[in-house]
C-alpha cells in the first residue's frame, strides 16, 4: 500500500506487514530470507530531532535538496554472498525484471548499491525497497527482504503562503509602547495561526523589520517539539529585540522549515508601531514660506493656499504622524513616508483658506486688520506624542477684504458680497433686471453694486460691505469698464447701493447673447499689500435689433475637432482644430471670431482649478495673437452655411500642463462691426499634454502693473488697455461655476472597504493618516 501525500505529514506509524509486498518465490524449491536490509545514503537523511522516538513518523526521511539527485541504498553482503551474485530490486511491491551482478569491486568494499533515479520517486510519499537474491549457482530465487522505508517530502510548508502573525489586543491597531510592553511581561508574543501542513519538527523563524530604517532581526529558530503539533504555537520577541531593531513602523512575519528542508515563503506580515524610546526636545520650529517673503499672509497667499513646511530631524521616523496647529485650528494628521528625516524639510503641510480665514475671524486684530497666528506641529508615534518645537512660528495675517468672512471659503468669490444688477438704458420700476433689450443703443446703461453683506442664505443684512478707500472694478463680458470707483465718504453717509454708469460702447462690443458681469473690490492694506474680493457671479441676457446673425436664435456651440484636446494630436499637427457650426443668415462679411480660455484640472478629484492665461486665445482683448494662426475670420461665399475652422496653437496650448479643461466662445458681427452676437459658452474638454512635459518658462506671468497704479496712467487708451489685462488675472468665470455646480451635484464616491491599496505599506500608511490623535492644543 502507498501512502497518500496527505498521509505523509500526519500519518501514525503503519504497520509492516501492511505495507508489505506480496512474497515473490520461486516456482517450487524453498527459499531463504535474507535480513541484509538496504540503508539510504546517510549524506542524504535529514537530521532527526533528539526528541522524536526511533520509531516514530517520519522513516528515514530523504532531504529535499536531493530531490533532482540519483538516491543511493548501500546493502551490506553476508559472507556467503561472493562476487556474480545475482540480485533484482522491487520498489512499493514493484519487481523490476533487470538481473543486477555483485562485483569484484562490491565485493572488496563489503557492499553493493541500489540507485534510485529522481523520476523513480517523483512526489511525496513513504517508500517501500526491498530485494531478492540468488547464487549464480542457484536459479531459485530466495525469499523477499524486509520492508525498508524512506519518506520523500517536496511538500512546502504552508502553502500557498503563511497567514499573518497574530499580535496582542490593541498592538497592531495602536502601537507598541514601552508601557504597553511591560503589561505583556516585556515579551511581545507573535501568535502562529494554523497553516498547511504543520506538524512536530517544522522549525520557524521570526523575521521583523524596521519598514523606515531598512533594520532587520531574525529570531532564534523555534521547532515545534515532538507531539505539540497542535499546541498554541508563539514566537516572542524580547525588548532587548525590539529596542535593537528601533522605533516605528514594523514588520513581522516569519517562514517555516520543514524537516526536508522545504522552505516556505515569508508569510503576509502584521504590520504594528513600536514606540519604546524616549520623546524629541529639539524639533526646529515650522516655516511658512509664505510669510517669510513679506511678513505677511494676505488674500491671495491664504487662497495659495499657505503651506506649512516641517523642517526635518533625525529622530522623525517613517510613519511617525506630523499634526499642524494653526492657531487653535489643528489639521488632518499627515504621516511622514520617508526616506530621508535628515533633509531640511520632510513635509509641505497645506492650510486651507478656511482655516486661515477663520483663524484670522478669530484673532485680536488692529485696527488694520492685522492679527498674529502662532503655528506649530506635533509629531506623534503609535498614537501618542513624541514632541513638538519649544516655540511655534509668529505668522501676521492680515485677511481685511470687502464683505468680510466669506460665509463659503470653498469658492473663490466672497458670497459676503451681494450680486450686480445692470439696468437697460430704459429700465423702469417692476421690469426685469439683468436684461438689455438692445445692445445696439448708444445709450449708458447702469451697473448697480449692492452696498450691504449678504448672510449664508444670501439674505441681505445691516452690516456695510465696504470701507472708504475699497476701489471697486466692473466688469461686463469681457469689457472692463473704465473709470473705477473708489469708495467715498459720501458713499460712507449715504449707505446705499451704488450705481456706476455702463457704457454703450461696452454693452455693443459684446453684442447679443449672454454675458458675465461681476465686480472686484481691492483693498489697500500698507504700501505693499492689497487684498482682492471678488463679487458672486451673474449674468445679463442682450438682445439685439435688425438683421442678427443667426436670425435672432441662439449661435450653436463651438467645439474642438476630438472630444480629448491630447497631445499627441497637437504636437503632431501643430494645433487643435476648432469648429464653429453654420448658423442662420451668415452672410459675406461676418466677423468671426473665437476666443479659447482654460483652467488647470485635477482628474482625480474632478476639480476645476486656476485659469491659464498663457493658454488663453482670441476674444474681444485680442490674447496672444500667432503669427500664423488667427482666431479671426471674413466669410467669402464659399464659408457661407459651412463648419468654419480655427487652429488653436500648440505654442500656447503646451502651456495647459498636465491636465486641463478648455472651452470656446465666439462672436459674429456683420461687416460693418454691429451689431455683434455672442455664442453659448462651449462646453469642456479635457485637456491632457504630458505627453510634452512641463513647458519651459515661467507658467505664472506677470499680471502687469497694480490696480493703484493703473489710476495714474493719464491716457485713456493705455488706461483701459492695462485694466483689461488686470482684469484677464482677477476674475472669476462661469467656467469655473459650472464646474463646481456639477460637482456638487456628483454624489460623493465611497471607496469599498475591499479595494487594496496599491501595497501594504501605503495601506498601513493611509489607516494611520486617518487613525483619531489626540486633541494637540497649543502649549504655552
Amino acid at each position: 500500500m502507498k501512502l497518500s501525500s496527505s498521509m505523509l505529514r500526519r500519518s501514525v506509524d503503519p504497520m509492516v506487514d501492511e505495507l508489505s509486498p506480496p512474497v515473490v518465490r520461486a516456482a517450487s524449491a524453498p527459499s531463504k530470507r535474507f535480513g541484509n536490509m538496504p540503508e539510504v545514503d546517510p549524506a542524504a537523511l535529514a537530521p532527526r530531532p533528539d526528541d522524536f522516538p526511533p520509531d516514530a513518523f517520519p522513516y528515514n526521511l530523504v532531504l529535499e535538496s536531493w530531490r533532482d539527485d540519483p538516491l543511493d541504498f548501500h546493502v551490506p553482503l553476508l559472507p556467503e554472498m561472493i562476487a556474480g551474485w545475482f540480485y533484482k530490486v522491487s520498489l512499493d511491491g514493484d519487481m523490476r525484471p533487470e538481473q543486477l551482478v555483485i562485483t569484484p569491486e562490491d565485493k572488496a568494499a563489503g557492499f553493493f548499491t541500489i540507485t534510485l533515479p529522481a523520476e523513480d520517486r517523483p512526489v511525496s510519499n513513504t517508500y517501500n525497497l526491498q530485494y531478492v537474491c540468488r547464487s549464480q549457482f542457484d536459479e531459485n530465487w530466495n525469499d523477499i527482504t524486509p520492508p525498508y522505508f524512506f519518506t520523500i517530502d517536496y511538500l512546502v510548508p504552508g502553502r500557498p503562503f503563511p497567514g499573518e502573525a497574530e499580535l496582542p489586543e490593541g498592538v497592531s491597531e495602536e502601537g507598541l509602547t514601552s508601557g504597553r510592553l511591560e503589561e505583556l511581561g516585556d515579551v511581545l508574543p507573535c501568535e502562529i495561526p494554523g497553516y498547511q501542513d504543520r506538524i512536530q519538527g517544522d522549525t520557524l523563524v521570526g523575521v521583523l523589520t524596521n519598514v523606515g530604517s531598512g533594520e532587520t532581526l531574525e529570531l532564534e529558530p523555534y521547532t515545534i517539539p515532538y507531539g505539540q503539533t497542535d499546541d498554541p504555537l508563539f514566537l516572542n520577541v524580547s525588548r532587548e529585540q525590539l529596542l535593537a531593531l528601533g522605533d516605528g513602523l514594523i514588520w513581522m512575519q516569519y517562514r517555516i522549515t520543514d524537516l526536508a528542508g522545504n522552505v516556505s515563503v515569508l508569510s503576509a506580515p502584521v504590520d504594528f508601531e513600536l514606540f519604546l524610546t524616549g520623546g524629541i526636545d529639539n524639533l526646529e520650529p515650522p516655516l511658512v514660506p509664505l510669510h517669510e517673503d513679506d511678513s505677511l499672509i494676505d488674500e491671495a497667499d491664504a487662497r495659495t493656499p499657505v503651506d506649512v513646511h516641517i523642517p526635518g530631524h533625525p529622530d522623525i521616523l517613517f510613519a511617525d504622524t506630523v499634526v499642524v496647529l494653526w492657531g487653535s485650528r489643528q489639521q488632518p494628521p499627515v504621516v511622514f513616508d520617508g526616506p530621508d528625516s535628515d533633509i531640511d524639510v520632510i513635509l509641505e503641510i497645506p492650510v486651507p483658506y478656511g482655516d486661515v480665514l477663520g483663524e484670522w475671524a478669530d484673532a485680536d486684530q488692529d485696527e488694520d486688520g492685522n492679527a498674529t497666528i502662532t503655528v506649530n506641529y506635533v509629531v506623534y508615534r503609535a498614537g501618542r506624542e513624541v514632541g513638538r518645537p519649544r516655540d511655534g512660528t509668529p505668522v501676521r495675517v492680515n485677511l481685511s477684504q470687502a464683505g468680510g468672512e466669506d460665509p463659503d471659503p470653498d469658492t473663490p468669490e466672497n458670497e459676503a458680497l451681494g450680486r450686480p444688477i445692470v439696468r437697460h438704458s430704459q429700465w423702469e420700476t417692476g421690469e426685469q433686471e439683468n436684461f438689455i433689450p438692445n445692445a445696439s443703443l448708444e445709450e449708458d446703461h447702469t451697473f448697480i453694486i449692492p452696498w450691504f453683506k449678504r448672510d449664508a442664505d444670501g439674505g441681505i443684512t445691516t452690516e456695510t460691505a465696504f470701507k472708504l478707500g475699497d476701489i471697486l472694478v466692473l466688469r461686463y463680458g469681457e469689457q472692463v469698464i473704465d473709470p473705477t470707483r473708489s469708495i467715498n465718504g459720501q458713499d460712507m453717509a449715504n449707505q446705499i447701493d451704488i450705481e456706476v454708469p455702463l457704457p454703450w460702447e461696452a454693452v455693443a462690443a459684446e453684442g447679443s447673447g449672454t454675458h458675465e458681469i461681476q465686480y472686484v473690490v481691492t483693498r489697500v492694506i500698507d504700501a505693499d499689500t492689497t487684498n482682492i474680493s471678488y463679487s458672486p457671479l451673474d449674468t445679463v441676457i442682450a438682445d439685439d435689433a435688425g438683421d442678427l446673425p443667426g436670425g435672432g436664435d441662439p449661435l450653436g456651440k463651438a467645439s474642438f475637432e476630438h472630444m480629448y484636446v491630447v497631445w499627441g494630436n497637437v504636437g503632431r499637427n501643430g494645433f487643435e482644430r476648432i469648429i464653429v457650426p453654420p448658423y442662420a443668415n451668415m452672410q459675406v462679411g461676418d466677423i468671426v471670431r473665437v476666443h479659447v480660455t482654460a483652467n488647470y484640472y485635477d482628474p482625480d478629484d474632478a476639480e476645476l482649478l486656476d485659469p491659464v492665461p498663457a493658454a488663453e486665445w482670441g476674444g474681444p482683448l485680442n490674447v496672444n495673437p500667432h503669427p500664423v494662426y488667427n482666431y479671426e475670420m471674413h466669410l467669402i461665399a464659399d464659408d457661407i452655411d459651412n463648419e468654419l475652422s480655427f487652429y488653436w496653437p500648440k505654442e500656447l496650448i503646451m502651456w495647459v500642463w498636465p491636465y486641463g479643461q478648455s472651452r470656446i466662445e465666439y462672436t459674429v458681427a456683420r461687416a460693418g462691426g454691429t451689431p455683434v452676437v455672442t455664442a453659448p459658452l462651449g462646453n469642456d474638454h479635457l485637456t491632457d499634454t504630458t505627453g510634452n512635459g512641463p513647458p519651459d518658462g515661467d507658467r505664472s506671468p506677470s499680471r502687469g502693473l497694480a490696480l493703484t497704479d493703473i489710476m495714474q496712467i493719464k491716457s485713456a487708451s493705455e488706461r483701459q488697455k492695462a485694466l483689461n489685462e488686470w482684469g484677464r488675472y482677477h476674475r472669476t468665470t462661469r467656467a469655473q461655476r459650472r464646474a463646481r455646480r456639477a460637482k456638487r451635484a456628483t454624489p460623493l464616491r465611497v471607496m469599498s472597504g475591499d479595494l487594496k491599496a496599491e501595497s501594504l505599506i501605503a495601506k498601513k500608511l493611509a489607516q494611520i493618516a486617518a487613525r483619531p490623535v489626540p486633541e494637540a492644543t497649543s502649549k504655552e
